[in-house]
């Protein structure tokens, strides 16, 4: 008999992409009675040949097969490799050095390859030639930093999107996929609600990507968008959240039952997690808080700094196994308060849970931990339980860091070497001047009883319109300007600053310069050109000793 031809469509007859070997292999599996010969594929068509004409029930068989079909390669097959040929380059028999690659594999910003959750990855050969595999013990992935640019949590996607309820397949018109999505970015069409957002598994193509979970909203076809954190809001009146300078603020609103979060996936431990960030007051009726939870809103395992009470010098920080929670009540370091934007560092280990605020270490948990493989959410949020009136929960900066543990084996003949902890410190201010060309303080600090400050980095950034004169030092540093290049012996640096633009120096950690002893003030000032409205910004790293 003569072979016989079937045209399938792949961009429309395979919702979730094409693997030729997989296809083959399920008409293989299949009821279908006739033999099949081979699987040809040029362009958008998939021809498949089989050994005769298909009965009708056959041909209806196929069209479901190519549905259901998941687009996933088969495993590829582990061949024995015979080495006997010394590599030009590292003399090692038969292995080349690898080129281009960076400190993550694969690298989330530039490598194309993006394997869903569910397949067995196996080794491949990247863009310039090196082989890549993925591993536990090497590989982060997950790990991000967030500054919150531009004026919106959610972006709004090019052309027009289908989604379809209960499918994990996304089809777009006039889209541009590869260029504006990636793996784990949340997606949703725009007519949906918040309860939608879903992440992305891979992108295919740039009109086709394949979804973590099947589609929960309405679906259709529209305009979607995309976002790194999924807002939520809870209460007949919940709160707000909106993006600006490159801060995320939470807005409680006067809801008596008003909730609203963020939050975006993590990991299981061991993670680690950086918050920048303030609460504008602290008043009863209400608590806030920023670090891990299983579940954003209702969460049984959760490590987290909680803001509630009206005591602005206190945090608690909290964690919790299956609901047994473990709180610990602590003092912000050198007389801080959570209304300034401050550093909070939070560790989640297998032994032990900790809190960092500027360096300081705060409090350590090792009782009622998260369980070690519940997968965490990073969450902030801020609650209402009474009549409150409005408070701004400030999310300047997140750092995530997903952890892989690599252990060596130390073969040093020398002693490894030790690293000392310093009491490190971040003094972070803001200002905004009004119709003034006098010394205005963005930034001070004073130093405690027996210490001596180094500084170890500053940072001073212009938001503004209008130029100005920045001098770091002990105070007093002068009431009028003094020239760029020209110090006195309380100053540290004299420079201009133009609009939008930013100064600094970040890496002095190897040489601190000493600036004060106790009972001094440490200032960054700054006097304004011109009268005209300007926003200013500025930071100092330093350490006590």
């Amino acid at each position: 008999m003569a072979l016989t031809e079937y045209q399938l469509t792949i961009s429309t007859s395979f919702p979730l992409g094409l693997a030729s070997d997989r296809f083959q292999k399920e008409i293989q599996d299949s009821a279908i009675t006739i033999a099949l010969d081979h699987i040809d594929t040029l362009d958008d068509v998939c021809s498949v040949w089989f050994k005769s004409l298909l009965p009708s029930e056959d041909e209806s068989l196929l069209d479901t097969l190519a549905t259901s079909h998941s687009g996933i390669p088969l495993p590829s097959t582990a061949q024995p490799v015979i080495i006997d040929t010394p590599s030009a380059d590292s003399g090692v028999p038969g292995i080349a050095p690898a080129k281009g690659l960076g400190g993550y594999i694969p690298d989330p910003a530039s490598n194309p390859y993006n394997p869903a959750v569910d397949e067995v990855v196996s080794q491949y050969v990247d863009l310039e030639g090196a082989l890549v595999t993925r591993g536990k013990v090497f590989t982060d992935e997950g790990s991000f930093r967030d500054d919150f640019t531009g004026a919106t949590l959610a972006t709004p996607l090019t052309g027009t999107l289908t989604f379809t309820n209960g499918s994990r397949a996304v089809t777009g018109s006039g889209t541009l996929f590869t260029e504006e999505l990636n793996r784990s970015l949340y997606i949703k069409l725009d007519s949906d609600g918040y309860d939608a957002w879903v992440t992305i598994t891979r992108v295919t193509s740039d009109s086709t990507l394949v979804l973590d979970e099947p589609y929960t909203g309405v679906g259709g076809v529209g305009s979607a968008e995309f976002t790194r954190w999924v807002p939520y809001g809870y209460g007949a009146s919940p709160g707000t959240i909106g993006v600006g300078s490159s801060i995320a603020t939470l807005s409680s609103g006067i809801g008596v039952d008003g909730e609203v979060h963020i939050s975006r996936y993590g990991d299981y431990a061991p993670v680690s997690s950086v918050w920048l960030g303030s609460i504008s007051q602290r008043i009863a009726n209400q608590s806030a808080h920023f670090g891990f939870r299983d579940d954003h809103q209702n969460p049984s395992h959760f490590c987290q700094v909680l803001f509630d009470g009206t005591d602005a010098t206190k945090v608690k920080f909290q964690t919790a196994w299956d609901g047994e929670v473990q709180t610990t009540q602590v003092a912000l370091p050198s007389g801080s308060v959570s209304s300034s934007t401050l550093r909070y560092k939070i560790d989640i280990n297998i032994e032990y849970c900790s809190l960092l605020v500027n360096g300081v270490l705060l409090a350590k948990h090792n009782n009622h931990l998260p369980d070690m493989y519940s997968d965490m959410e990073i969450c902030a949020g801020i609650q209402n339980s009474g009549a409150v009136t409005n408070t701004d929960l400030t999310v300047d900066t997140v750092l995530f860091v997903d952890h892989n543990q690599v252990q060596i084996g130390s073969m040093l003949d020398a002693p490894i070497p030790i690293r000392i902890s310093e009491d490190q410190h971040t003094l972070i201010g803001q200002l905004v001047t009004t119709a003034t060309t006098q010394d205005q303080i963005i930034a001070s600090y004073t130093v405690p009883s027996g210490k001596v400050l180094y500084l170890i980095g500053y940072r001073v950034d212009n938001g503004g319109t209008n130029p100005g004169m920045i001098k770091i030092g002990r105070a007093p540093v002068g009431s009028e300007p003094i020239s760029p290049g020209t110090a006195t012996g309380n100053l540290f640096r004299v420079f201009d600053l133009a609009p939008g633009s930013s100064s600094g120096e970040v890496d002095m950690g190897s040489n601190p310069r000493q600036l004060g002893t106790e009972g001094d003030q440490i200032v960054i000032t700054v006097t304004p050109k011109s009268k005209a409205a300007a926003a200013w910004r500025g930071s100092l790293d330093f350490v006590l000793r």
